[in-house]
């Protein structure tokens, strides 16, 4: 997200990143986050360039201060929903509920969506409130989405409508086991949940209505400072080779691959993707005898993969990079761990 010609706002504690990055990293973002108390509140035409200013902070933070980088990411990426959200909620018509179906509001909740999978996922450390934060983001999105499809056709989404419900349900759970108050928007969800589940289209729309009135951006606590990453760094291949891997069109080549993560729970997750020149992507599961154990939450991965191709024969690059697959329900997605590594594959033309 470029946020670089945005007006310039004070950060919330009142001082450059880049004085505080070498200084006190903690009591940087401390002071960034008690700035945020007000968020709620706040015109959503004062929070959107406050939103802006702080996560450009942030990433400028994180790249002068590795050591203190993962909780500064973690913020980073949770305020970058709450932009999204201010922006989502900015547009014309969301406010009052009279349309919100249109592509680019679309496109802000699929990026919402994707940025809390993200932390879900990524973050290792996290509290139950600000993981009760998390939750109540991506499903703010969701209502913002279940009503466009309602809107849209409400005799087509009886399954959306299912899944939403599910989630609603689970976020319910969640607050009372934790013993955590909920958003204005979910205090009122909650209160109707019975609606919701009887009653009629109309009834259900006007019910969603009204929630997405309450909708607005929210701080963090930070309640835990030692937040810590999922990370992989492959050392095979290093794509630093410039000789092309060569062979027979239609055939198969085998590419070796090694690697080690950090603060990996479930090494199941793990795939190794392939992006091939023709723009199709694979994912292979690496044996699990292909991971070992170094400490707890430390893995050694050593691997391969197998190209082959029979559609192309100019020399080109093949992507090959580690992802996390994880799961919400029914809906998989996949979190890159590493940048792609391009392998470049020169494949000759077989013999007649």
């Amino acid at each position: 997200m470029d946020v670089e010609s945005e007006p310039e706002v004070a950060d919330a504690g009142g001082a450059k990143p880049e004085a505080v990055a070498h200084s006190d990293v903690r009591s940087f973002l401390r002071n960034l986050i008690s700035g945020l108390d007000s968020l709620p509140n706040m015109e959503l035409s004062t929070a959107q360039p406050l939103l802006e200013t702080m996560v450009r902070d942030l990433q400028q933070v994180t790249e002068l201060n590795q050591k203190c980088s993962p909780s500064a990411e973690f913020v980073c990426v949770y305020l970058k929903t709450q932009l999204l959200l201010t922006k989502l909620m900015n547009q014309q018509g969301v406010q009052c509920s009279s349309s919100i179906a249109d592509n680019q509001v679309l496109s802000l909740i699929d990026q919402i969506l994707g940025l809390t999978r993200k932390l879900e996922h990524q973050y290792l450390g996290v509290s139950s409130v600000d993981h009760a934060l998390i939750q109540q983001t991506r499903l703010k999105a969701g209502t913002l989405q279940i009503l466009t499809k309602m809107k849209s056709d409400p005799t087509r989404c009886s399954q959306a409508k299912e899944t939403y419900l599910q989630q609603l349900q689970a976020l319910k759970k969640f607050l009372e086991t934790n013993e955590l108050a909920a958003d204005p928007c979910f205090v009122y969800l909650f209160s109707v949940l019975n609606d919701l589940e009887n009653g009629k289209i109309s009834d259900i729309l006007k019910h969603l209505q009204h929630a997405v009135k309450s909708i607005a951006p929210c701080g963090i606590s930070l309640q835990n400072s030692c937040i810590r990453r999922v990370t992989a760094i492959m050392h095979e291949p290093t794509g630093s080779s410039d000789n092309p891997i060569r062979f027979t069109t239609g055939l198969t080549v085998t590419v070796p691959v090694h690697a080690t993560f950090e603060n990996v729970q479930n090494v199941d997750c793990i795939r190794l993707k392939v992006h091939y020149p023709d723009q199709k992507s694979y994912l292979i599961t690496p044996k699990k005898c292909h991971f070992i154990k170094l400490n707890p939450l430390q893995y050694k991965l050593i691997s391969e993969v197998i190209i082959s191709h029979s559609l192309w024969s100019d020399q080109s690059h093949v992507e090959i990079s580690i992802v996390m697959e994880t799961r919400d329900g029914e809906t998989v997605s996949c979190q890159e761990l590493c940048r792609p590594v391009k392998v470049p594959v020169a494949p000759k033309a077989a013999k007649r």
